[in-house]
């Protein structure tokens, strides 16, 4: 478990928490309210209800349109069905919103990170996100999602060789011939 601070302690001494992470291994932390925001980071709270609104908007517009049609006529229908549409697709873009003010207060741009996905040498590889990139021997150059393979085999071989809680989905800042797409 990582460190907590003397309140987190307290919370877990009285059994009273309100918060609780799971980290990626199934393992929960019962945390107090500034730890789960730090650890959660910013914009936590914004993100999680406009992810959960976004999901929910297109089944409540849906039966909202069964009732329009039903006691409405199919006008009223296709009035409620474009305004399920525009409040799905403003949610959404409001969520990446969010994500794009937290990556901000971070100092960090998701798109001028140096990493495979920003990479011009980046080929999409089936299955990597799901289960190749957990393997601990290198991949056959078909399964690696490089189109150098070749020139970058020691950044692949210390990738592979890196140990499972610190290995990331893709080797970072540690390529040098990365180039910007």
């Amino acid at each position: 478990m990582a460190d907590i601070c003397a309140e987190c302690n307290k919370i877990l001494d009285q059994n009273e928490h309100k918060y609780s992470r799971t980290d990626g291994y199934g393992a929960s932390q019962i945390l107090c309210e500034k730890c789960f925001k730090e650890s959660a980071g910013e914009y936590f709270f914004e993100r999680q209800a406009l992810a959960k609104l976004g999901c929910s908007t297109p089944l409540w517009g849906f039966i909202i349109a069964i009732i329009a049609y039903v006691f409405w006529g199919w006008k009223a229908c296709l009035v409620v069905v474009g305004i399920t549409i525009l409040l799905t697709v403003y949610f959404s873009t409001l969520l990446q919103h969010f994500v794009n003010k937290m990556w901000a207060k971070k100092g960090m741009d998701p798109k001028n990170l140096k990493w495979c996905k920003t990479c011009k040498n980046y080929r999409k590889r089936k299955d990597w996100e799901f289960k190749l990139h957990y393997s601990k021997e290198l991949l056959s150059e078909d399964k690696i999602p490089c189109r150098i393979f070749l020139q970058t085999k020691e950044v692949w071989e210390r990738y592979f060789a890196t140990p499972e809680g610190e290995k990331t989905l893709y080797p970072k800042n540690y390529c040098t011939l990365w180039v910007k797409r």
